[in-house]
């Protein structure tokens, strides 16, 4: 992969990326069987528009899938997940 000054790029489909470069990303957590501040709630999609980088989406994909408690962790007053899901997926054009 061809290195400068200190940004990788990785070959997708005949095009380079540049990691760093931030991309327009839309984040959908789907999410059923919750407790949340001792409430029962059936399911809960929050979906969000936010721009990062590909080594940012790469890290949270990893920790998404390592960590057993990813989401409890990472939400005040969550303290039970039954099913989730994350989905990733890049924004089209002004489409947010």
């Amino acid at each position: 992969m061809p290195e400068r000054e200190g940004t990788t790029f990785d070959f997708v489909q005949g095009e380079s990326v540049n990691k760093g470069e931030k991309m327009k990303m839309r984040f959908t957590l789907t999410m059923e069987d919750l407790v949340v501040e001792e409430a029962r709630v059936d399911n809960m999609i929050i979906d969000w528009v936010e721009d990062v980088s590909q080594a940012e989406v790469l890290e949270m994909s990893h920790q998404w899938i390592t960590s057993k408690n990813f989401l409890t962790e990472r939400m005040i007053g969550l303290t039970k997940v039954g099913e989730s899901s994350l989905t990733i997926e890049p924004v089209e054009g002004d489409a947010a």
